[in-house]
C-alpha cells in the first residue's frame, strides 16, 4: 500500500514455456519499497496499473531467472502482445470491458534458472570428459602392451 492506503495492482501473467494458459494466469504484487515512482521533492506518486515501469516488474517479479516481457494492451476491438524492453518505460495495460486498467504478461524465459540440471550437465560434461580420458589412457596402455610384445 502507498499513499493513503490505495492497495498495489496486482500483475497477472503467464509463461507458456511452463505450460501456463492465459485463462489462467499467475499473480503478483509490486513491492511498494521498490517502486521507482519518486518525485523531485522525495514524495512518491499514487501508483496504479498505468504507472508501473518495466523496473517496477523485475525487482518485483517471482520467479528466478531472466525474461522477455509482453503485455496485453488494446487494439481497436482485439489486443495486441507489445514487447517492453526498456527498463525506465511504462508497462502497457489492457482495459478490460468493465473499464478495469490491468497488467498482462506474457513471459519468455531468456534462460533456464535450475541449478539442479546445470549441475547434471556440468556433471555429465566431467563424466564424458573422464570416459575420454579412460578410453585415451586405456589405448596408450595396449599400444605399450603391443610395443613390448613384438620387441620379445
Amino acid at each position: 500500500f502507498l499513499n493513503n492506503h490505495i492497495p498495489m495492482p496486482a500483475i497477472r501473467y503467464f509463461i507458456p514455456s511452463d505450460g501456463d494458459v492465459e485463462s489462467n494466469l499467475n499473480l503478483f504484487n509490486i513491492n511498494p519499497n521498490n517502486i521507482n515512482n519518486v518525485n523531485n521533492d522525495n514524495t512518491t506518486t499514487t501508483t496504479t496499473a498505468t504507472h508501473i515501469t518495466l523496473s517496477d516488474i523485475k525487482s518485483s517479479f517471482p520467479l528466478p531467472g531472466h525474461f522477455h516481457y509482453r503485455f496485453k494492451t488494446n487494439l481497436g476491438k482485439g489486443h495486441v502482445w507489445l514487447d517492453v524492453i526498456d527498463d525506465n518505460q511504462t508497462c502497457p495495460t489492457f482495459k478490460t470491458n468493465n473499464g478495469q486498467d490491468y497488467i498482462v504478461i506474457k513471459c519468455t524465459r531468456l534462460e533456464p534458472h535450475n541449478t539442479l540440471n546445470d549441475n547434471v550437465s556440468h556433471n555429465t560434461s566431467h563424466n564424458v570428459q573422464s570416459t575420454i580420458n579412460h578410453q585415451s589412457n586405456s589405448r596408450h596402455s595396449q599400444q605399450q602392451q603391443q610395443q613390448q610384445q613384438q620387441q620379445q
